[in-house]
């Protein structure tokens, strides 16, 4: 099986298998948009491209960082880390992002549905968010 060994990675896998198989779709394994966290202390979590492989690519991008200082939520509960989400130069489409601190590995599934869905980083500056919460960081970078 490509990709990392992540359970995630192979239940997708064979969803999409299944899919294919039975009921007669098209579904390209290389489609997939792949989260990854390590569950350590702090969390560190990723999908799509980092600034490395953005860099190497020699693609065009701005990043939208956000410190847990800056964060209501995170200075409640004296948590240190940082947000980046990588988007392509002049749109607000999400080619990656890099979380570290927090929840950053439940926080991650809002980045890798918008990067699923096609949504950019602008709509989710739309979306209200409760107060505090340290998902409305994303709301904060989206309207910066």
């Amino acid at each position: 099986m490509p990709g990392p060994k992540f359970t995630h990675n192979s239940d997708i896998h064979a969803r999409l298998v299944v899919k294919n198989a039975l009921l007669n779709q098209k579904n390209n394994m290389n489609d997939i948009i792949l989260p990854a966290c390590t569950y350590t202390e702090p969390q560190v979590a990723s999908v799509g491209l980092n600034e490395v492989q953005l860099k190497k690519k020699g693609s065009k991008y701005e990043t939208y960082t956000k410190f847990f200082d800056k964060c209501d939520r995170a200075s409640c509960e004296s948590e240190k880390g940082i947000y980046k989400v990588y988007c392509k130069e002049g749109t607000d489409e999400i080619l990656g992002a890099t979380l570290v601190g927090g929840p950053a590995g439940d926080l991650l599934g809002q980045i890798t549905q918008a990067m699923t869905l096609k949504i950019g980083l602008g709509k989710i500056g739309d979306v209200i968010f409760p107060y505090p919460t340290f998902s409305e960081s994303f709301g904060h970078m989206a309207n910066y």
